[in-house]
């Protein structure tokens, strides 16, 4: 029997966080060009406060859950069929992701001596 981090990083979940990582900047972009009171480029108002330390943060953990529970059985582990488990899986893949963005940007800039623009990430 596999382990569950075994079960966790299949290929199939982790181009699942690929996904959540494309969704996220995607939406994000499309927003801040819609809505200039987010782009960070403007002066601070209340919307870019709740936009950058709320909904951005909450972002990809909310696109995990909504992906993981629109993939099919194969993609999540079969221990996650009960609803909590693929709603805690999808958490987890979203925070995951963010996580892994913020570390691969620290050692590309450490590494490489190259500095990481914000709009790459």
């Amino acid at each position: 029997m596999p382990s569950a981090p075994a079960e966790i990083l299949k290929f199939e979940t982790l181009l699942i966080a690929i996904g959540i990582y494309v969704i996220v900047q995607v939406t994000r972009k499309m927003t801040e060009l819609v809505w200039p009171a987010v782009n960070p480029g403007t002066p601070r108002t209340t919307a870019q406060n709740y936009w950058e330390k709320l909904v951005l943060p909450l972002a990809p953990v909310l696109v995990g859950i909504v992906l993981i529970w629109a993939a099919p059985a194969s993609v999540y582990p079969t221990w996650s069929a009960h609803w909590l488990w693929r709603t805690l899986l999808g958490t987890m893949l979203g925070t995951f992701d963010s996580t892994l963005v913020r570390v691969l940007k620290a050692v590309i800039e450490r590494d490489f001596k190259v500095e990481v623009k914000e709009e790459l990430l």
